[in-house]
């Protein structure tokens, strides 16, 4: 048996046209396909992953962030013809490691395969996709590990974990320019963790600096270069449009 190399890659920029289609091919029921302006809205709105089987698109996932280490599984589709593969298990442990706590609501199709893998049923709701067809709560917690050590220094192994987080993400931002977005996946932490830290960095890599290309508006082009807060803008003062190009950084020798 030739052993696939599954892993979940970030679609920073998902383009809404691809993932439309692809759903017909992973859905025949025509009450689980979403139509264009839906799709639009949730790739805004969620966290977008590209299932990859040896490199080819092999199916998506859409995670969204509801605070406190909660992460709701919006979507979890794998390609027809990879099903029945070990994908979705591989899929799944590698989502478990995004977050304290996932929750989801699933069909009765897919039930039995979250339960067997360590999610639990906490209520049925009814016709929830469509009348006769209902939909399962289900949730799974990712235990911590409970580590209140204290280290050599007199530091908390977490202090020391954030110490150690904060200069890999300085390293990083010597190699590379990166969002705040880019930054907290990659280091899997909440955008305002990823704000924190760079501006405990700002004030801390002299003779180095920390640098930005500012933000910028998709619609019109006007530039936030006098914006002095490290955060995406929420709108375009010029046009007034929501969809804003977050600020990259990076850290230049001075």
């Amino acid at each position: 048996m030739t052993l696939m190399k599954v892993t979940l890659r970030e679609d920073i920029d998902p383009d809404s046209d691809f993932y439309y289609h692809q759903q017909f091919k992973i859905y025949h029921e025509s009450y689980l396909i979403w139509d264009r302006e839906t799709w639009e809205a949730i790739l805004t709105a969620c966290s977008v992953y590209r299932i990859e089987i040896d490199g080819r698109y092999g199916g998506d996932v859409l995670l969204e962030d509801r605070g406190g280490g909660i992460k709701y599984i919006v979507d979890c589709s794998i390609l027809a013809e990879q099903q029945g593969k070990g994908v979705g298990k591989a899929v799944l442990e590698q989502i478990k490691t995004m977050a304290g706590k996932l929750t989801a609501v699933t069909r009765q199709e897919t039930l039995h395969f979250f339960l067997k893998y360590g999610f639990v049923l906490k209520r049925t709701i009814k016709n929830y996709y469509h009348p006769g067809v209902d939909g399962y709560y289900i949730t799974s917690e990712i235990r911590p590990d409970g580590d209140r050590r204290v280290g050599n220094k007199g530091q908390s192994m977490a202090q020391q974990k954030i110490l150690t987080l904060r200069e890999r993400i300085a390293k990083t931002l010597e190699k590379e320019s990166l969002s705040l977005r880019e930054i907290s996946k990659l280091f899997g932490i909440k955008e305002r963790e990823a704000l924190d830290h760079l501006n405990h960095i700002a004030k801390s890599v002299h003779p180095k600096r920390l640098t930005a290309e500012p933000a910028s508006c998709k619609r019109c082009g006007f530039s936030f270069k006098k914006r002095t807060r490290l955060n995406t803008p929420g709108r375009c003062p010029v046009c007034k449009s929501e969809h804003v190009s977050p600020p990259r950084f990076k850290i230049d020798a001075s």
